[in-house]
């Protein structure tokens, strides 16, 4: 086999992403909520230890965003089977932004709030285990079938960039 043929057996298949506008979307929402997640999970503990000086608060909201998150990915399967998957996704990443919004304006407090990143943390988890979930169960309507294991590279290739680029 050829150097060339080595490459193209190797290179990645792009053939979902220009073939289907609705899963270009939804990758590119995806790649920009991995990035907002990978902030997330960087700042809360970063701020929450900036307040309290203590790791037991970081273990605290840390656990309570992985505990909503899960929490958010149970229920959110039943949602996304029993309504329009579009709608869900669209709720869950508005509310993510939502909660952003109030880190932010938390943040900018004179006396930030441990008590409203806490809050933020289970608001934000549970935004971000719907959005998983409704992405996850939107895709194999969206391109051919013969698509979906380039598809599942593509999500692998973003998850590992999100972790690698983002904080």
């Amino acid at each position: 086999m050829s150097a060339s043929g080595i490459f193209s057996a190797l290179a990645l298949d792009l053939s979902p992403l220009r073939a289907s506008r609705s899963f270009r979307l939804l990758f590119a929402g995806r790649v920009v909520s991995l990035l907002g997640l990978g902030m997330l999970v960087v700042a809360l503990p970063v701020q929450v230890y900036a307040l309290t000086g203590t790791s037991l608060h970081v273990a605290g909201v840390n656990t309570t965003l992985g505990v909503a998150a899960f929490a958010g990915t149970l229920v959110a399967g039943v949602v996304a089977d029993r309504t329009d998957r579009r709608r869900v996704i669209l709720w869950s990443r508005s509310a993510a932004i939502m909660g952003f919004a109030a880190l932010l304006v938390n943040s900018l407090a004179e006396s930030p709030s441990v008590a409203a990143i806490y809050a933020v943390a289970a608001w934000d988890g549970l935004a971000g285990g719907f959005s998983v979930v409704a992405l996850a169960a939107a895709v194999p309507s969206l391109v051919p079938r013969g698509q979906l294991p380039a598809v599942a590279a593509l999500q692998a290739i973003s998850l590992d960039l999100g972790a690698v680029v983002s904080p």
